[in-house]
């Protein structure tokens, strides 16, 4: 069948400091493997200075992919203090509802920049599943260059 498989629509508006947007993802029956599902996602943040601090909400339905077999809301907040140039250390913490277990994660994280189009990051992660599996440490380590 010629049929969209997905569909995403999103919008974003700035005042001053603060950025809001939202964006709406919704999933045919050829995705889903039942009926169509939807997630819709949220952010806020706002800048002050060098400081930004942010929130982000998602929503899912069930049977949004295979990964979501019930619905489930997400909700992260995070702060990064810059150091001038781009230079910036951040944090998060992000849980997640799925019904069945609550799990939650940490990650602190650095970045530097060496010029205006190349940066490099590591963080670090804390992930707490909420499940009888055991807490997971991770690190990321990672370069951009802009051409």
């Amino acid at each position: 069948d010629d049929v969209i498989d997905h569909l995403q629509v999103g919008a974003k508006f700035n005042a001053g400091p603060a950025t809001v947007g939202v964006v709406i993802h919704q999933a045919a029956e050829s995705v889903t493997g039942d009926d169509s599902a939807m997630r819709i996602a949220g952010a806020a943040t706002f800048k002050a200075g060098e400081a930004k601090f942010g929130l982000n909400v998602i929503s899912t339905e069930e049977g949004f992919s295979e990964d979501h077999t019930d619905d489930w809301m997400g909700i992260e907040g995070y702060g990064a203090m810059g150091f001038g140039g781009g230079n910036k250390v951040h944090l998060s913490y992000g849980q997640t509802d799925t019904g069945d277990n609550t799990p939650t994660f940490l990650t602190l994280g650095y970045q530097k920049n060496f010029s205006k189009a190349t940066r490099a990051w590591i963080e670090a992660r804390r992930d707490d599943p909420d499940t009888d599996a055991d807490e997971v440490t991770g690190f990321n380590i990672g370069m951009r260059h802009d051409f």
